[in-house]
């Protein structure tokens, strides 16, 4: 899943698409579990993969350690060309900021946990279309 405008390198429709290609393959994911999918999974994109993400990886019992915490300094140091200290210093400054990294780690756990789920068939552009036509006539 592209993250950022940055992974997708600068193309915000290969992002978009991204998101749908996964809320697509959550959904699935989600319905061969038995957990009901969020009927707005597509139109509240990448907020709605987040919260049931999270929503699974707790009632799966999945927490974020410490260690997934200094990880995330680190990639946010690099990331952000700063010390892992001024990182540290910077989201302890304010709860939110806090909160809302160890959100993101969770989600990103219950993705994992999604994904560990689901079997991925990567087909060439030309099988995307033929499969895409065949589609069409069911």
């Amino acid at each position: 899943i592209l993250k950022s405008t940055d992974e997708a390198g600068g193309d915000v429709e290969g992002l978009i698409e991204s998101w749908r290609t996964a809320s697509d393959v959550v959904k699935s994911a989600l319905e061969e579990l038995g957990t009901e999918a969020p009927g707005d999974i597509n139109k509240s994109g990448a907020d709605a993969l987040d919260a049931e993400a999270r929503r699974i990886a707790k009632a799966e019992n999945i927490h974020v350690a410490q260690s997934d915490m200094e990880e995330e300094y680190k990639r946010l140091a690099e990331e952000t060309k700063k010390s892992v200290e001024e990182v540290k210093q910077s989201l302890f400054s304010n709860q939110d900021y806090m909160t809302q990294t160890s959100n993101r780690i969770l989600g990103q756990k219950g993705l994992n946990l999604i994904y560990s789920h689901c079997e991925f068939e990567f087909l060439s552009p030309e099988d995307m279309k033929k499969e895409e036509a065949q589609e069409k006539k069911e």
